[in-house]
């Protein structure tokens, strides 16, 4: 995070209605110009995932493809 930070590419957005009040960030138009995108809409999207009966995250993209 420190580092994002540094170098722009995220910003302090706010504290979050959480417990512990945390800070919310946000990305900069130095992390798009970076990455090469003009706004937010043009990221990929995320991976669909979910928690197996361990509490592990299994990304369902990567399940499909050693099955076949």
């Amino acid at each position: 995070m420190y580092k994002l930070l540094e170098y722009g590419l995220i910003e302090e957005a706010g504290k979050l209605d959480l417990p512990g009040k945390p800070m919310g960030y946000k990305t900069t138009n130095e992390f798009l110009k970076m990455f090469g995108y003009s706004s937010l809409n043009e990221l990929p999207e995320l991976p669909k995932y979910k928690l197996d009966s361990n509490r592990q995250i299994v990304i369902d993209e990567l399940v499909e493809q050693n099955v076949n």
